[in-house]
């Protein structure tokens, strides 16, 4: 009987063991290694120059504007707003902390012209010889985030915040 009782002792504490081991995951105690953001909407990026003020704006499925598709528009002092790119788009909405995410654009209509000096979609937008070009976003808050060409280094392209409807 003693045998018996040490034994069932011993296959307990090993079934335990084996048993805490195999429950260990990434998001055990509210901890999780990935970050999810949302681009839904609209962005503006200011950029003002001496005695001028530009506006770009990137609006995403926002105002009427269908599933999986963007417009890029600028506006410089108080001017009419002007359209510099439509298409569509890929986010890519989850990934490791401390990742950018991509975001791709496929254009189906651009426009020729000039906008916002230092314009992140134009100075980098897909034309006639590249039908998509793939930016980088880096979310500092669920409202701000900041432009790269790569997705690991490079200086920003610049910054935006989301627009109030």
């Amino acid at each position: 009987m003693v045998k018996f009782v040490s034994g069932l002792l011993v296959a307990s504490a090993f079934i335990g063991v084996v048993g805490c081991v195999g429950s260990s995951s990434d998001t055990e105690g509210g901890a999780s290694n990935e970050e999810t953001r949302s681009i839904v909407g609209s962005w503006g990026h200011d950029t003002n120059t001496v005695g001028t003020t530009c506006v770009e704006t990137w609006a995403f499925e926002d105002n009427d504007i269908a599933a999986d598709a963007y417009q890029i528009k600028y506006q410089i002092d108080s001017g009419d707003s002007i359209d510099i790119g439509i298409g569509a788009f890929i986010f890519d909405t989850v990934v490791t902390s401390g990742e950018r995410h991509s975001l791709e654009f496929t254009a189906t209509d651009t426009q020729a012209g000039t906008a916002c000096t230092s314009s992140p979609f134009e100075d980098n937008e897909p034309g006639n010889t590249v039908n998509s070009v793939t930016l980088y976003l880096d979310f500092s808050t669920d409202d701000e985030f900041s432009v790269y060409p790569s997705a690991t280094d490079g200086t920003s392209l610049g910054s935006f915040n989301r627009v109030s409807p």
